[in-house]
């Protein structure tokens, strides 16, 4: 039995990113630092009172000079852990794409497929009433993640905030008062 709070069941998260990304390419120079905009999707659900798990998908694309923009992907298993009341860590590992035009000649295009793992930090803010089981709820967050790689290594940073809505938990999941968990309710 768990108190009821807005995340908790099964969830959808969209959220919306500034990104930040640069790649260290052993044929090339260094890609200097770009700024950008990305997306993200998440579906999963609230395990626990500390742990949330995740199907995740998210793109950027950067801008700036074109020797070092890129454009970049992931799928993947992610994770909330719950540290301290709404606040969390995040930590995940999937797959990705990472490209870009080659700084020597920008018609032609330079990158990676591969590995990704990313960790961040974040907060959860209800929208909903915070003392019932579902609705929606806010998401800042700041990420890191690294695709590492011998030739073309690539590192992301996503600044952003996700929406979500939870499906919540059936009435005999939750921890409630008695006048509470025995109340009929119209439909």
């Amino acid at each position: 039995m768990v108190v009821p709070k807005p995340s908790q069941g099964y969830f959808l998260a969209l959220g919306l990113h500034g990104t930040s990304a640069l790649a260290f390419d052993h044929h090339r120079s260094t890609r200097s630092p770009t700024f950008g905009a990305g997306f993200s999707l998440r579906v999963g659900e609230a395990l626990t009172d500390w742990l949330d798990l995740s199907l995740a998908f998210a793109m950027a694309q950067t801008e700036g000079a074109a020797k070092d923009r890129l454009t970049y992907g992931r799928f993947g298993i992610h994770s909330q852990w719950y540290v301290w009341q709404e606040w969390f860590v995040q930590a995940g590992l999937g797959a990705t794409s990472g490209r870009g035009p080659d700084p020597e000649d920008l018609e032609r295009q330079r990158g990676r497929y591969g590995d990704v793992y990313w960790a961040g930090i974040g907060k959860n803010l209800y929208l909903s009433d915070g003392h019932e089981s579902g609705g929606w709820v806010l998401t800042p967050a700041v990420a890191l993640e690294v695709g590492p790689d011998k030739v073309f290594t690539t590192t992301g940073l996503w600044l952003g905030v996700e929406i979500s809505f939870w499906s919540g938990l059936s009435r005999d999941k939750l921890e409630l008062p008695v006048s509470e968990a025995y109340e009929v309710r119209s439909r």
